[in-house]
């Protein structure tokens, strides 16, 4: 993320970019080559929440994942404070029931008048993830506004290799990446895209 304070200078960074080669954990050891950049207005951020669902292959299941403590440092934050980031396992043949979600919502001590949001916004991702046939769905961070707003700030999406000829109108966007034989995932722009259909 680069901030900038003109249109000028969004030209000269994007142009720095383009062509350049981005190393993230999810990137692989080659990197990813950059191709686009997303410019968007900047936001005053009072807080962050974490949201991901994600599949576990060793019990053939899946799991939502919510923390008031979202944000850069959610990593640190699952390896030093894994209480703080609350779970609950998803059987695929039933789904996400309404009574999991409210539990994890409490669970993660969201704050009172952002739960209904934050309920519309996570069964909104559950069926994101089952339509298109996902390995990981996640918003990091959710971002809370100095207005009290919730802004999906950057968002990712995995998919399943083993279902890709599903998704093929989905994979004909120049915004799908190929990270390994067994990972493909859209950035925030696509992403962003794919939620807009559903949060409403």
């Amino acid at each position: 993320v680069k901030l900038v304070q003109n249109a000028e200078e969004s030209k000269t960074e994007a142009a720095r970019l383009i062509g350049s080669r981005l190393y993230t954990e999810q990137s692989g050891p080659n990197g990813l080559l950059v191709s686009s950049v997303l410019i968007e207005e900047p936001i005053n951020i009072s807080g962050e929440i974490y949201i991901s669902i994600l599949a576990n292959p060793e019990t053939e299941t899946h799991i939502a994942m919510l923390s008031k403590f979202g944000g850069v440092d959610i990593e640190e934050l699952a390896e030093k404070s894994p209480e703080k980031i609350k779970r609950c396992e998803i059987d695929p043949v039933i789904g996400l029931m309404d009574y999991q979600v409210r539990d994890l919502i409490y669970e993660a001590e969201i704050d009172f008048e952002k739960r209904k949001s934050v309920f519309h916004i996570l069964t909104s991702m559950y069926q994101i993830y089952s339509k298109y046939y996902c390995s990981l769905i996640e918003i990091n961070p959710l971002a809370i506004t100095d207005s009290g707003d919730l802004i999906a700030a950057d968002a990712k999406i995995l998919f399943d290799d083993d279902a890709l000829y599903k998704n093929k109108e989905l994979f004909k966007s120049a915004h799908v990446y190929t990270v390994s034989s067994l990972k493909r995932f859209c950035t925030c722009d696509l992403a962003k895209l794919i939620f807009k259909g559903f949060f409403k």
